[in-house]
């Protein structure tokens, strides 16, 4: 079978890392994620990825990301009714296929050319969908309609949108779902001015545009979008998948509010719109 091939630029062709990370975590006798279609993938496809020279500190960090973010999605699925999860900028990922229940709405959102790229190993059913869509092309929203508890997941994107899209987009995402729970990783802001020096970044020649430092200036963004938790990688408790140099290096990460705050995940819910001059008593 001839392998297919891949030709993706910039913030585009950085789906690539997490996906080459995952495969190398099965590998393990301890995996912090378990997902042998990320290993699939990697051989079905022709692509030189030792191009990306990935760090291991780099897929220890994306793998645990990718575990905690499944842990998020499990636990709002198994706590409401009828589910519906967003997955914007899903790239080569696979979960829709990690998730314990597939009988939930799930949507995978990406660009037209990684959704094309990405059915040559995944296939739509009835609850899993794909929308073919930039994240800030809002009209990718009315694909998705009316639906009473959702919960969105972006994974390595919003790094890359400028602040004022963003803001846009956080708006009309409270607008839309009320009482929605949106989970995503960002970096702080010294991270943002350094992290041209990642070889992986230097190799796709990805453009980094926002970072944050304090989690609650988004709220400021809507008054109906409330902080929840703002969870660090050196929070990680399964220390036993990580080799003794890791265990080590996260302990002491632990201890400098800058280190922990460099990469970390957001959880931020939505409130319905308040009424104002609703006083009554």
């Amino acid at each position: 079978m001839a392998k297919q091939k891949i030709k993706l630029s910039k913030e585009k062709e950085t789906l690539l890392v997490p996906l080459y990370c995952k495969a190398c975590e099965c590998e393990k006798e301890k995996p912090i994620i378990k997902d042998e279609k990320a290993k699939e993938i990697i051989e079905r496809v022709e692509y030189n990825f030792t191009e990306l020279d990935v760090p291991n500190k780099t897929c220890v960090t994306l793998n645990i990301r990718a575990n905690k973010l499944d842990e998020y999605v499990n636990q709002y699925i198994i706590s409401h009714k009828n589910p519906t999860i967003i997955h914007l900028g899903c790239g080569l990922d696979n979960r829709y296929g990690r998730i314990k229940d597939k009988n939930i709405n799930f949507y995978d959102l990406d660009y037209q050319e990684v959704i094309e790229l990405k059915k040559n190993f995944y296939q739509e059913n009835e609850n899993y969908h794909f929308i073919s869509s930039s994240v800030t092309d809002l009209d990718w929203i009315n694909e998705v309609g009316e639906k009473p508890n959702v919960l969105i997941v972006a994974e390595g994107l919003f790094m890359y949108i400028a602040e004022e899209e963003l803001k846009k987009l956080f708006n009309t995402l409270q607008e839309q779902w009320l009482n929605a729970h949106l989970i995503f990783d960002a970096y702080s802001k010294y991270t943002v001015k350094n992290i041209d020096k990642h070889a992986s970044i230097r190799k796709t020649g990805a453009e980094i545009k926002w970072g944050i430092d304090d989690p609650q200036e988004i709220e400021d963004w809507n008054d109906n979008i409330k902080l929840v938790e703002e969870w660090y990688f050196t929070d990680y408790q399964q220390t036993e998948k990580l080799s003794p140099l890791y265990k080590l290096a996260f302990k002491a990460a632990g201890l400098f509010k800058m280190a922990k705050k460099a990469h970390r995940i957001l959880y931020y819910e939505f409130k319905e719109n308040e009424v104002e001059g609703n006083d009554s008593t």
